[in-house]
């Protein structure tokens, strides 16, 4: 009578179990690493994507009314008649604009400044363009507000405790406004 043991012998091939699901337990945690980095990379590029359309549309709309002596009307028609959006900035209709997070963007005017602002920004993006626009370096910029409110707090510069504290979790649903308002 022989004794049966847990071991392959020379003619048994394949996996065991336990090889089986150490491969998939590896495997699941090489995706869910791939999909946090995608997510990561994805919130930069719409990040860096919405600074870049910001510049376009202050660019377009100086360039638009430029030798008015004022701003005056409706931005976004003005914009649209003259083409100045980029491609799948706006709706089908042509009557919303919309910034790469998803959300809206509205236009403001008040005779020597108008407003650009991003509507439903969530609070991971409120914080990642507060961090990435540099408020010193335009000089076109009157006023930056998060929820028409200034992030900036101390007075001393706009840092990541400010957006903290502007960008607040509670509205991370509904998102937040963004508004930049320029000469």
């Amino acid at each position: 009578m022989s004794v049966q043991t847990n071991k392959q012998t020379a003619d048994q091939k394949g996996f065991s179990l336990l090889e089986l699901l150490l491969v998939v337990a590896v495997g699941a945690v090489l995706i869910l690493a791939g999909l946090a980095a995608y997510r990561l990379v994805s919130e930069n590029n719409n990040v860096n994507e919405a600074l870049r359309l910001l510049n376009t549309l202050k660019q377009q709309i100086q360039t638009a009314y430029q030798g008015e002596g004022e701003y005056s009307g409706d931005v976004l028609i003005t914009l649209r008649d003259l083409r100045a959006f980029p491609a799948g900035v706006l709706n089908a209709a042509g009557d919303t604009a919309n910034h790469p997070f998803g959300g809206t963007i509205t236009f403001a005017v008040d005779d020597q400044t108008f407003d650009i602002n991003y509507n439903g920004i969530r609070r991971s993006a409120c914080i990642a363009i507060g961090q990435a626009f540099d408020t010193t370096a335009d000089s076109d910029l009157s006023a930056f507000e998060i929820d028409g409110a200034s992030p900036d707090t101390g007075g001393d510069g706009i840092d990541l405790a400010d957006l903290q504290a502007a960008c607040p979790a509670d509205n991370d649903t509904a998102g937040l406004t963004m508004t930049w308002t320029f000469f």
